[in-house]
């Protein structure tokens, strides 16, 4: 085993180092390879750049690792697609922000969609609105509870409860006021 360089008759060039290698550019260096261009490490690949690296590709950029792929930046980490951004996972999907986190749709709606349940939990107030209508809607129950304060519902117009097929039902483990600053109006047959 020796270091050697050879070419042979078609212009085919093959050089072979037993030892180390090393290639010291003082000033610019350029690399241009017509066909395919293959690069097969056996240890541990490291490139280190002074200043900015630009990567552009006319084609498809497709990299897989094995193992898993670890991004991290001092700043800001900027996607950005002409089309879909698309994220799968085979197990859990997070996100974590240690300050604000934004979702946000420009021109069109967000969708939040689950096969089991879905939870929304906020260490402080959770606060839901909408510029126009908000709707709930449940294939059975829907249920509005305050463990320890109270439960307002507040209209600047009219407050309207309608059971369209059963009865309404309105209880309280103690007492129960009705007010209003004019008329109560109650139509029926009343059972007290």
């Amino acid at each position: 085993r020796c270091t050697f360089t050879e070419i042979n008759s078609y212009g085919t060039k093959t050089t072979r180092i037993v030892g180390d290698d090393y290639t010291i550019v003082d000033r610019n260096g350029f690399v241009c390879v017509s066909g395919n261009a293959n690069v097969t490490v056996v240890g541990n690949a490291n490139l280190r750049c002074l200043s900015d690296v630009n990567l552009e590709v006319d084609g498809t950029i497709d990299a897989k690792s094995h193992g898993s792929i670890n991004l991290s930046a001092a700043n800001d980490i900027n996607l950005s697609a002409g089309a879909n951004i698309n994220a799968w996972a085979n197990k859990g999907l997070n996100m974590q922000a240690n300050d604000n986190m934004h979702i946000r749709s420009v021109s069109g709606d967000v969708y939040a969609t689950a096969n089991d349940d879905v939870s929304i939990y906020a260490g402080g107030d959770a606060y839901v609105s909408a510029r126009k209508d908000l709707y709930y809607n449940a294939a059975n129950n829907v249920n509005v509870e305050a463990e320890d304060g109270t439960v307002d519902i507040l209209a600047k117009d009219t407050v309207s409860v309608t059971s369209s097929d059963a009865a309404v039902q309105v209880r309280a483990e103690s007492n129960m006021a009705l007010s209003a600053n004019s008329h109560i109006d109650i139509a029926g047959r009343l059972d007290l």
